[in-house]
């Protein structure tokens, strides 16, 4: 769920339809003894919960996890931390943590949506609980008789909106109204031949990890990363990895007051690698299936299943088996990658290369390329998939249809170039179009 009428977002799903089962923590309940509020504490790490409570009502920690992080990270070191809080010594708590993203990206508009991986509303909570939900929208808030009601979610600075119009829960001061924003993850380490394991060694890759936050800058940071993921990669983004990093900065607070305050802050960032080595893979997928369709006509799509959507595996009768041997499965989303096949099309739509010869493409693709030609350039004859590594190769057919075959194949790469989002590929024009 992105946030309507801010920057950076709109609505969708549930925001907390994510089924974790684990918590991220930067923070801690530091209240006294006998205080009744709580009193909020600043971690110097990362801290994983159970999404369970205790006896005492406090999240339980998830000793394995930690220790799995690192075999410093100990009971022992997780009570200096929240002892010292920010004075605790570098290393205490794991400042680093590695996650895999599980779902694909949603189109929504112009933008995209995250399905249980990324939401964001507007909350206002009270000593009863939470008092008001809403979506910069709309908004569900409760009555003084108990019941719930449908209202206008008019939050401060909301875009086409007067300041008289805006809530009040939402400029006081101290403010009731605040964005909140979840990421739900699966975390993982690597072992000593740096193969990835699940940091949850009970609940293995079903593990789901989510991180909460009140923080007005992370939403757009952490949007920004994933749409430019979910652009290049037109949505396929289940699979990608990437780092959640703790920093503790400086924050200057103002109005009276203000002053500067010491902070811990999260950067969400994914792995470059990861998104090239997909955006390639995709690209490849592309020409193959562009080449099989020039040589076989249309052929129908089989889109490889994501391990993360069970409900997109195709349907089979039910087999009954016994749990007790067997187990559950388990899957990891790093065994098979999760590429859906974009549908084959035999013809071209009208685009900038209409009007270009064959032989300024031939010039603008091997200008692109270089001496990569053979990681664009594919095609598939008898089940077998052939590279070039030679531009000759798109003009060195024999008359008739096995060199117009090969002609629209160096159009289609072009094509595809032209249209991929993020690449530089021009086009260089001196000859006449050939017919």
């Amino acid at each position: 769920m992105r946030i309507k009428k801010r920057r950076f977002g709109r609505d969708g799903e549930s925001p907390y339809a994510t089924g974790a089962t684990h918590v991220i923590k930067i923070g801690f309940d530091a209240r006294g003894p006998k205080a009744t509020r709580p009193f909020p504490g600043k971690l110097p790490g990362f801290l994983i919960c159970r999404d369970s409570l205790n006896e005492n009502g406090n999240l339980m920690v998830d000793h394995e996890c930690m220790i799995a992080l690192g075999s410093q990270y100990t009971p022992e070191a997780i009570a200096k931390a929240k002892a010292m809080q920010f004075k605790a010594p570098t290393g205490t708590l794991p400042t680093e943590i590695f996650f895999v993203l599980s779902n694909n990206a949603k189109a929504a508009g112009d933008s995209w949506d995250y399905p249980s991986t990324f939401a964001e509303s507007y909350e206002c909570w009270r000593k009863d609980g939470l008092f008001c939900s809403g979506n910069g929208e709309r908004a569900t808030r409760k009555n003084p008789d108990g019941t719930k009601g449908i209202i206008a979610c008019v939050p401060a600075g909301r875009e086409g909106s007067t300041v008289q119009e805006f809530c009040p829960q939402s400029t006081s001061n101290p403010r009731e109204c605040k964005a909140h924003s979840r990421l739900s993850l699966c975390l993982y380490t690597l072992d000593a031949n740096d193969t990835p394991q699940p940091l949850s060694k009970a609940l293995g890759w079903q593990a789901r990890f989510r991180f909460d936050t009140s923080s007005e800058c992370s939403p757009p940071r952490v949007l920004a990363e994933l749409d430019q993921a979910a652009t290049r990669l037109n949505g396929h983004i289940a699979g990608i990895t990437g780092a959640l990093t703790y920093l503790i900065q400086k924050k200057r607070y103002g109005g009276n007051g203000g002053g500067v305050g010491i902070t811990g802050q999260v950067v969400f960032t994914l792995s470059e690698p990861d998104i090239s080595d997909r955006e390639r893979d995709l690209f490849q997928q592309r020409i193959q299936m562009s080449q099989q369709a020039l040589i076989e006509g249309p052929v129908a799509e089989t889109p490889n299943v994501n391990p993360f959507e069970q409900e997109n595996a195709p349907c089979k009768e039910p087999e009954t088996v016994d749990a007790e041997i067997h187990g559950e499965p388990e899957e990891s989303p790093f065994d098979e990658s999760p590429l859906q096949q974009s549908p084959a099309a035999t013809d071209l739509p009208p685009s900038a290369l209409d009007g270009v010869s064959d032989e300024d493409l031939a010039d603008s693709l091997e200008a692109f390329v270089g001496d990569q030609l053979a990681a664009y350039a594919m095609y598939t004859h008898k089940g077998e998939e052939h590279r070039i590594d030679d531009i000759n190769w798109f003009f060195d057919g024999a008359q008739g249809a096995k060199d117009q075959a090969r002609r629209q194949l160096l159009r289609r790469i072009c094509q595809d170039l032209h249209d991929t989002p993020g690449t530089t590929f021009e086009i260089i024009v001196h000859k006449e179009a050939t017919e």
